[in-house]
């Protein structure tokens, strides 16, 4: 075992690698970062959100119509709930006729294993005016105009996000472990490869701490942080090395 993870690429193996910030956030260091078909500069890996918040990309919500017409993809509106309260949000879906889901890629100018991970939906801020270009430019059913009145209706001011961020939807499909400030993420299955034994012992003591009686107290599920998006949190599944294993595990 201690021959294969010495062979480990700690720069190619994850599928990223970012710095966690004050805030407990992982922040990509690379501009190149796209999700679906659409690019973003800055990008935010926040356990606090369940899904993903993306903000309008450069081209506005002109530049996601066009890649994601409503008349070929699922449109619907909802909520994000932050520290300046409730703000719309537009969500949008493969059509069910393809089932394609968002291929997300991070950091492809420093890492070049070309690997992606896929989410469901894509989730976006979403104001007054963006719903009243929809309104006016796209051919939309009844039932998203009447979603969209509701919010242009509702107008008020709100400092739109500037960053990705990027939740559980992504995260809950891989590993991480950290060091230093920085954490690694990597597929699952790279995990089992390369530490078949934790991999056990982590399975097994999430098994048994599940049938310990009052371990966790009741409606702990509905426990979240006000500052945060609104989503309901899911546990990720990662590993916090200190200096000392990181130094042991690269030989």
């Amino acid at each position: 075992q201690k021959m294969q993870q010495s062979k480990m690429d700690f720069w190619n193996d994850p599928i990223v690698i970012a710095k966690r910030n004050a805030h407990s956030s992982y922040f990509i260091p690379s501009e190149q970062n796209t999700i679906g078909k659409l690019t973003f500069p800055r990008v935010l890996i926040d356990e606090g959100c369940a899904s993903v918040l993306l903000p309008m990309p450069a081209g506005g919500i002109a530049e996601v119509a066009q890649h994601y017409p409503p008349d070929q993809y699922l449109w619907n509106t909802g909520a994000t709930c932050g520290s300046a309260g409730m703000d719309p949000t537009l969500l949008i879906y493969p059509d069910l006729s393809n089932g394609i889901e968002f291929p997300v890629s991070l950091a492809s100018n420093l890492h070049s294993h070309g690997r992606t991970i896929d989410i469901p939906f894509l989730r976006f801020s979403f104001n007054s005016s963006d719903a009243t270009w929809v309104a006016k430019n796209c051919q939309i059913d009844a039932s998203l105009r009447s979603s969209l009145d509701v919010i242009i209706k509702g107008a008020k001011s709100y400092q739109p996000p500037t960053e990705v961020l990027l939740g559980q939807s992504w995260i809950s499909q891989l590993s991480s472990f950290s060091s230093g400030g920085y954490t690694f993420f990597f597929e699952t299955s790279f995990f089992k490869k390369c530490f078949p034994s934790s991999i056990f012992y982590l399975s097994n003591a999430a098994q048994k701490l599940s049938l310990m009686k009052g371990i966790l107290p009741p409606k702990f599920n509905d426990w979240r942080d006000s500052q945060r998006d609104e989503d309901p949190a899911v546990v990720s599944r990662s590993i916090d090395f200190c200096d000392r294993d990181y130094r042991s595990v690269r030989g």
